[in-house]
């Protein structure tokens, strides 16, 4: 098991959710320790260099250790990887940061995606955490549907009968963050998911139906006593 107080010489220390992750991961001990080398002498140089520059300078075996610490797919191909990639291949699992605030997050070359995003207001995450407390992985995952349903019709691309062709994804130049536009509001967003529900609950099960709209009206409520609009 890998130690979760682990740290650098310069005091970088692990954090709990990093430490899971990389266990899920099955990063070796020698991995991780060559991981916390990395994070050691490259933090302060991301003040002043382009992480892209610092990957260059890394040897392959230090940028496999990256691969397998962020769980990617394929070699990391430091020329084909923009500012935000690069970035968080240098930073632990779990901190990854949305430097563009479009609302994804790059990591390598990988795109993920999550609830509420990155760089939400403190209160939306405190809110969405305390509304799913006790839920597990794959609950909270199908809960955060709604949410990408919504992203996916603000980016809806359409073909010249005016019918839905694809959708716009954030590598693309037309794609928009839905939390980026003016007058947006998480409560109204929510309130959206809510109509939705009701325009297609002739498609789902009624046990379905209620429980969706149950979890629905209880994060716009959590939203209020949080004061989030």
């Amino acid at each position: 098991m890998i130690n979760q107080n682990v740290q650098a010489a310069q005091g970088i220390t692990l954090t709990p959710k990093c430490c899971d992750l990389m266990q899920r991961r099955g990063v070796t001990q020698e991995q991780k320790d060559t991981f916390l080398g990395i994070l050691e002498k490259t933090q302060q140089d991301l003040d002043t260099q382009d992480p892209r520059e610092i990957l260059q300078s890394m040897a392959a075996a230090e940028l496999e250790v990256l691969r397998k610490v962020h769980s990617l797919a394929d070699p990391i191909d430091t020329a084909a990887l923009d500012r935000e990639g690069a970035l968080n291949l240098l930073q632990q699992p779990g901190g990854a940061r949305d430097i563009n605030n479009d609302g994804f997050l790059r990591v390598g070359a990988a795109w993920t995606w999550t609830f509420p995003p990155p760089n939400a207001p403190a209160a939306v995450h405190q809110a969405w955490e305390e509304h799913t407390a006790g839920m597990t992985d794959m609950e909270r995952m199908l809960a955060m549907s709604p949410f990408m349903a919504a992203e996916l019709t603000g980016n809806a691309r359409y073909d010249a009968q005016g019918n839905i062709s694809g959708f716009y994804g954030p590598w693309d130049p037309e794609f928009k963050s839905i939390y980026n536009q003016p007058g947006f509001s998480y409560q109204n967003l929510v309130r959206g998911c809510l109509d939705n529900l009701e325009i297609g609950k002739a498609y789902i099960p009624y046990e379905q139906y209620l429980e969706r709209k149950e979890f629905l009206e209880g994060f716009l409520s959590m939203l209020s006593k949080h004061s989030v609009r």
